[in-house]
């Protein structure tokens, strides 16, 4: 409103040359400002409004603030701990560049995003700076933790816990990832250095090139063929049938002796 549209309701402007009105109790159907818009207005106590609250720019918390309901947020949701603090009448804000490196959490109708405007998933996470490379942890005040990581509207999946003595990698396809289940396959490392892959049926491995290393020798197979190299001795302990089949023939090469030891039973 004007400066003068005040006079309509009547009044004067000021009371015995005082700016100050100190009473215990006022009421009146309406208050009007002859300012167009105070730079600065104070109320010492709580305020209370029972319908809509607008504000024009910002709006600054000392200390906590509560919402009973839902709260929407159009653009970036900062977290300064405790960098965010006005001075004086002035209201904390950050330069463009602070925007960039600060961490904030961003939001459209279908995803959410950390430190991405444009989040790519319902749940992206990006780092902010070049040399951080640890971007996400998931820890447990237990000793045992479980996590279901990947999982469809069917609750098959992939789930992952660990404790002190172990931890695995559980595949749930058959079952669903309910923790009662047992899985279909799992990849367990034990303390201790042992690395255990296990599955209810078979594993297949496919790849040009397979090479087994340990201490004990090397087994390699690649598109030449099959080798067995043994540090040591080879020991074949097998309660069948051992059949050799070849088109070129058998090759045993051996520094020392060559000894087979059989038994013939003729019937």
């Amino acid at each position: 409103m004007s400066n003068n549209s005040w006079k309509q309701y009547g009044g004067i402007s000021k009371m015995d040359s005082f700016n100050t009105i100190n009473a215990s109790t006022i009421i009146a159907d309406q208050f009007v400002s002859r300012s167009v818009r105070p730079t600065y207005q104070l109320f010492n106590g709580k305020f209370e409004v029972t319908e809509d609250l607008i504000s024009g720019n910002s709006t600054y918390s000392n200390v906590d603030t509560f919402s009973n309901r839902d709260i929407y947020a159009n653009n970036k949701l900062f977290f300064g701990n405790n960098s965010f603090t006005k001075d004086g009448n002035d209201l904390p804000t950050l330069t463009d560049v602070q925007k960039i490196t600060h961490a904030y959490i961003y939001g459209n109708d279908t995803n959410i995003g950390i430190n991405t405007i444009l989040p790519k998933t319902s749940f992206n996470i990006t780092g902010t700076i070049d040399s951080v490379t640890d971007i996400l942890t998931v820890e447990s005040k237990n000793v045992f933790i479980r996590n279901i990581i990947a999982q469809n509207k069917n609750e098959h999946g992939i789930v992952v816990n660990a404790d002190d003595i172990s931890s695995n990698i559980l595949f749930y396809n058959d079952v669903s990832t309910n923790s009662i289940n047992v899985p279909d396959a799992m990849i367990k490392y034990q303390d201790g250095g042992l690395l255990t892959t296990q599955t209810t049926e078979h594993i297949l491995s496919t790849a040009k090139i397979i090479q087994h290393d340990s201490s004990g020798g090397t087994l390699l197979m690649n598109s030449t063929g099959t080798t067995l190299n043994s540090s040591g001795y080879l020991d074949v302990d097998i309660s069948g049938e051992i059949n050799f089949y070849t088109d070129t023939g058998f090759i045993f090469d051996s520094s020392n002796d060559f000894i087979i030891n059989y038994l013939l039973f003729l019937y």
